[in-house]
């Protein structure tokens, strides 16, 4: 029987959904999680590029072009479970119009997407680990920008 223990995890407010910071700081502590940390500011370009390592090029070049030109704020959660409860406030799907009303993605991300390299590219508005490994990953990859 799985018992669900009390996690840390990292997520990313892009820039399309800073102007949001409050009304997703209220979702997320109204799911029992609680804020440790946060930091707004530029993401460099390589932290953007390590994060989505395993996407497409085109990808990685539209997310660097969109997440680092404007401020991002980057936190720090805890709580019972949340990896899998943040990941469920996110929205399970990249383009917001697809998740469920009531994630974060469908509310603040743009739900019109854009033409970036001959591809489609969604500002969802934010970004969050699925698993403990991406949750690693991120962190690794974040503490350096939260300190």
């Amino acid at each position: 029987m799985y018992q669900m223990q009390i996690e840390l995890t990292i997520y990313i407010i892009k820039p399309e959904a800073t102007l949001f910071c409050d009304n997703i700081h209220f979702d997320i502590e109204s799911n029992g999680l609680s804020i440790l940390k946060t930091k707004t500011g530029y993401l460099p370009p390589h932290i953007v590029e390590n994060l989505y390592y395993n996407s497409p090029l085109e990808i990685i070049e539209a997310s660097k072009y969109f997440m680092c030109r404007d401020v991002c704020e980057v936190g720090i959660v805890q709580g019972l479970g949340a990896i899998q409860k943040l990941r469920e406030l996110c929205g399970a799907f990249t383009n917001p119009r697809e998740c469920n009303q009531q994630t974060i993605r469908y509310k603040y991300g743009i739900h019109t997407p854009v033409y970036f390299s001959n591809i489609l590219y969604y500002r969802n508005g934010f970004h969050c680990p699925k698993t403990i490994i991406e949750t690693k990953n991120n962190s690794a990859l974040l503490s350096p920008f939260l300190t």
